[in-house]
């Protein structure tokens, strides 16, 4: 009988061994398998800092009809200019404007620069008044604005207003303004 019992144990330890050998080794024939693959999300977004620039007149600056005077220095009305500045890159950007063709009348006359003047909307002069704003510069871009630190895009307003002091020459006068913005 012992020797019954011997085998009998013999056996189930044997059989007990392998169901451990092939649940251990081979989970698979166990259980369910799961494989698993990555890969990579590329997608680029392209830099973009772009202008537009939309004045009230229409596609040019229209300072309309200015009555001269012997004694008193004159002023247009102003004309607001639509300043929009599309940007995605993070950075500050400045926006300046140049003269870069000098107001002429048909007979060779001209008109310095600083008498086209300038300002935010905010401080656009009353018509008949006095500018709050700047005259332009020759030769060189002046800012007109700055952005925030982030460099988010904006709208802003700038009125363009001609100043005319007493006995400047009669004529119809065209002058070319650059605007540029500058990533900084």
């Amino acid at each position: 009988i012992q020797k019954d019992l011997v085998m009998r144990v013999i056996r189930w330890s044997v059989l007990a061994l392998v169901l451990v050998l092939l649940g251990a080794g081979s989970s698979h024939l166990v259980t369910a398998e799961s494989v698993h693959q990555s890969f990579e999300v590329v997608a680029v977004i392209a830099p973009e800092l772009s202008l537009i620039v939309e004045p009230a007149t229409g596609e040019r600056v229209d300072l309309g009809i200015i009555y001269s005077s012997l004694s008193a220095t004159r002023f247009s009305k102003p004309v607001q200019v639509k300043v929009r500045v599309f940007s995605n890159l993070g950075q500050p950007y400045q926006v300046t404007h140049q003269l870069i063709r000098p107001f002429t009348n048909q007979d060779g006359g001209t008109l310095p620069p600083e008498d086209l003047w300038f300002s935010e909307l905010s401080d656009t002069p009353q018509p008949g008044g006095s500018p709050g704003g700047t005259g332009m510069t020759a030769h060189s871009p002046q800012t007109v604005f700055w952005s925030d630190p982030q460099g988010q895009s904006v709208t802003r307003s700038v009125a363009y207003q001609l100043r005319v002091p007493p006995g400047r020459s009669a004529g119809a006068y065209r002058g070319m303004v650059l605007m540029t913005v500058t990533a900084q």
